[in-house]
C-alpha cells in the first residue's frame, strides 16, 4: 500500500490564445482611449485658440484705427494752420514725419506744380489727375480723401489728403495736398505670433486704401459687397471673427474690422487661421510624441510581459512534469520496496521513517502510520522492549 501523500497537479501555465487576444485587446484598446482624448484635447483647443485669435484681432485692429485717425487728425491740422496762415508756408514745413512718411505738394489754379516735397518738374502739370479734380469739388476749406496714387514712376503710392485754396475774392486758386504714404499706415503694424496677418485700410465702400503682410505692400483690391457686409456687421466678442479668403490671395483669415471715424475709414486685421493655434500646435506635437512614446513602450511592455509569461508557462509546465515523473518513480520504489521479503525503512536526512514496508511493520510491531514521521531511534527501541 502506498502511504505516500499525493503531490496536487500543477496547472500548466502556457497562456492560451484566447488570454493573448483579450490581452492585444485591451491593450488596444487603453491606447485607443489615449489617442481620442488627446484628439478632443486638441478640438477644444482649436477653438480655444479661434476665440484669443479673434480677441487680438480686434484688439490690433482697435489700435490701428487709432492710429490712423491720430495720422489723419495731424494732416488736417497741418492743412488748417496752413489756410489760416497770412501766407502759404513752403511744402516742405508741412510734412508730417519728414519726406519718408508723406507728400506735400500746392498746385496752381491751372494745376501746375508751384512747389513739392517731391522731385517734380517746376510747373509740372497736374491737372488731368484725380487729385485736381478732387481738390476743385471741395467746398470751403473742406479736406477730402482721394484714392492711393503714384505722383511719380517708381514712387510708393499716397493717400493723399487734398484741400481747395480759394483767393480773396473766394474763388478757386488751387489745391493743397498732405499725402502720407500708403505703407505708413500699416508699417508699425507686426505681430510677431502671426507673421503672415494682413493688416489694411478701407474706405466705406470696400475699397482698400492701403495692405501689407508682413510689411509687403498687397494689392488695393475692392471687397465684394457680401463679404463687406460681412465684415461689418457686429459680432459678439465671445464668439470667432469671420472667417474670409479676402482680401490677400486664398489663406482663411479670421478678419476684424475697426472703424476710424474720420472720412468714414476702417481698419482690417486678418490673422491666418493656420497660424491662430501655433502655440497649441507646438504643445500638441509634444502631446503626440510623448503618446506615440506611451503607445509604443506599451507595447514593447506588453510583447516582453507576453514572452516572459510564455518562458514561466514552459518553465511551469517542465517542473510539473518533473514532479510527475518524480512521484512515479515514487510510487514504483515504495511498490518495489513494500513487495519484498526482508523489512525496509528509508530514512530522511534527519533519521526520521519516511517509508516502511509491511516486513518491517512485522518486525517491529509498529504500524506505519505511526513510524512515519518518527526517529528510527524510538522505532529500533519499542522493538526492544517488545522483545
Amino acid at each position: 500500500m502506498n502511504l505516500v501523500p499525493a503531490s496536487p497537479p500543477i496547472t500548466r501555465g502556457v497562456p492560451s490564445s484566447a488570454q493573448r487576444w483579450k490581452a492585444f485587446l485591451v491593450t488596444a484598446g487603453l491606447l485607443a482611449c489615449m489617442v481620442l482624448i488627446t484628439q478632443w484635447s486638441r478640438l477644444q483647443s482649436h477653438q480655444s485658440d479661434l476665440l484669443t485669435a479673434s480677441a487680438e484681432a480686434r484688439h490690433v485692429a482697435a489700435q490701428m484705427a487709432d492710429r490712423t485717425a491720430h495720422i489723419l487728425h495731424r494732416i488736417e491740422q497741418a492743412g488748417a494752420l496752413a489756410l489760416h496762415a497770412p501766407h502759404l508756408p513752403p511744402a516742405r514745413e508741412l510734412l508730417i514725419d519728414g519726406t519718408e512718411h508723406s507728400v506735400v505738394m500746392v498746385l496752381n489754379a491751372a494745376g501746375h506744380v508751384v512747389d513739392s516735397t517731391v522731385a517734380l518738374a517746376d510747373g509740372a502739370d497736374m491737372s488731368k489727375t484725380s487729385l485736381f479734380a478732387l481738390a476743385k469739388t471741395a467746398k470751403g476749406r473742406q479736406a477730402l480723401l482721394g484714392d492711393p496714387v503714384r505722383l511719380t514712376r517708381g514712387m510708393a503710392p499716397v493717400i493723399p489728403v487734398v484741400r481747395a485754396l480759394t483767393a480773396a475774392d473766394g474763388t478757386f486758386s488751387g489745391a493743397l495736398v498732405i499725402a502720407p504714404f500708403m505703407t505708413y499706415f500699416t508699417d508699425a503694424q507686426h505681430l510677431p505670433k502671426h507673421p503672415e496677418t494682413f493688416f489694411g485700410v478701407a474706405n466705406k465702400n470696400g475699397q482698400m486704401l492701403a495692405g501689407s503682410v508682413h510689411q509687403t505692400p498687397t494689392a488695393l483690391v475692392r471687397l465684394r459687397p457680401d463679404v463687406w457686409a460681412t465684415l461689418l456687421r457686429p459680432s459678439s466678442l465671445e464668439t470667432t471673427l469671420p472667417i474670409l479668403a479676402e482680401p490677400v490671395g486664398a489663406e482663411e483669415r479670421l478678419t476684424a474690422v475697426a472703424p476710424v471715424g474720420a472720412y468714414g475709414l476702417h481698419t482690417l486685421v486678418g490673422i491666418p487661421v493656420e497660424s491662430a493655434p501655433a502655440d497649441a500646435q507646438a504643445l500638441f506635437q509634444v502631446v503626440h510624441l510623448v503618446v506615440a512614446l506611451l503607445c509604443g513602450g506599451v507595447f514593447v511592455a506588453s510583447a516582453v510581459i507576453q514572452r516572459q509569461t510564455e518562458k514561466l508557462g514552459r518553465a511551469l509546465n517542465t517542473r510539473s512534469d518533473a514532479e510527475t515523473t518524480l512521484r512515479e518513480e515514487k510510487d514504483f520504489f515504495d511498490i518495489t520496496l513494500g513487495s519484498i521479503d526482508d523489512g525496509v525503512i528509508t530514512l530522511d536526512q534527519h533519521q526520521r521513517v519516511t517509508f516502511i514496508n509491511r516486513r518491517a511493520v512485522a518486525l517491529t510491531g509498529c504500524w506505519a502510520a505511526e513510524a512515519i514521521g518518527r526517529p528510527v531511534g524510538d522505532i529500533l527501541r519499542m522493538t526492544a522492549l517488545g522483545d
